[in-house]
């Protein structure tokens, strides 16, 4: 069995919230590139193509006697871009750090530094606090170590986009738009549905009924920060240094008792975040 991939994505502010709000547990997004199904041997048993993997050596294509059949085999044998059952997503959601860190970019920020998350207000507390918040910064741009949701694939599937049931619809995260302004309350969860894909994608991208990878998922829960460990990281003849959030922190960095720690975020957790604690070591000693 191979092992599971981690991949990031992209998700809006009220699609965060509904994710946090367990309202959110499927996406669909455009199959895109030779991956679309087409008519290329009208002659042939099976005309329809479709690119199942690209790769200089274990791609292949699937073949099938109607669109809808290729588009199935798509689903079920080719390489969903966004991972197989069992794969994690990490999402990427607009965010803020620091005023005072504005202009650093997001590769060269400490990893212990505090993080605000646009789409509720909450903040990534660690050692240090934010004095002030700074400039809203991208979700393309937020690095893995900030990301706060994590997501396992429970199935994927290609279907045309108008497909979609009205239970599917919910799954989506829909909900929201019930509450905003002057909400048509007649609309059913697919016409809501109908009308967030055309506020992203453009009127035309709903009405060309496009296939779509179906990606469903449920909501890991790390709990990175109720880890117990506690080592000896920062010189210390005894164990100096606790997890927070996965990164260890110098224990003797706090001036008052109770107080925030002011020292550490660098270090990844050996208990809790084992993997990245490993390549720290790693480079470290090259």
């Amino acid at each position: 069995m191979s092992q599971a991939k981690e991949r990031p994505i992209l998700f809006s502010a009220p699609m965060v919230r509904a994710i946090l709000e367990g309202r959110k547990t499927v996406t669909r997004r455009p199959v895109k590139g030779g991956q679309i199904p087409r008519l290329e041997y009208p002659d042939s048993p099976e005309p329809w193509v479709a690119v199942g993997q690209h790769h200089p050596r274990y791609g292949f294509v699937v073949h099938g006697r109607t669109e809808q059949e290729c588009a199935v085999k798509v689903g079920e044998l080719g390489a969903c871009p966004f991972g197989e059952p069992g794969d994690r997503l990490w999402v990427r959601e607009a965010w803020t750090a620091d005023a005072q860190l504005d202009g650093i970019s997001p590769r060269n920020l400490s990893q212990g530094e505090p993080i605000l998350y646009q789409a509720d207000g909450s903040v990534r507390q660690t050692g240090c606090a934010m004095i002030s918040q700074g400039r809203g910064r991208p979700s393309i741009h937020m690095p893995r170590w900030a990301s706060r949701i994590l997501l396992e694939i429970t199935a994927v599937r290609v279907e045309r986009l108008q497909d979609i049931s009205e239970d599917q619809a919910e799954a989506e995260g829909v909900g929201f738009l019930r509450h905003i302004p002057d909400a048509d309350e007649t609309l059913t969860a697919a016409q809501l549905f109908e009308c967030l894909w055309s506020s992203i994608n453009g009127d035309e991208s709903w009405s060309s009924n496009p296939w779509v990878w179906v990606v469903e998922f449920k909501a890991i829960d790390t709990d990175p920060a109720g880890c117990d460990y506690h080592g000896s990281h920062f010189g210390a003849l005894y164990p100096d240094a606790q997890c927070v959030d996965g990164f260890l922190w110098d224990e003797d960095s706090c001036d008052v008792p109770g107080g925030p720690l002011m020292s550490g975020g660098d270090i990844p957790c050996p208990k809790c975040n084992a993997g990245a604690y490993t390549e720290h070591q790693r480079e470290a000693n090259q």
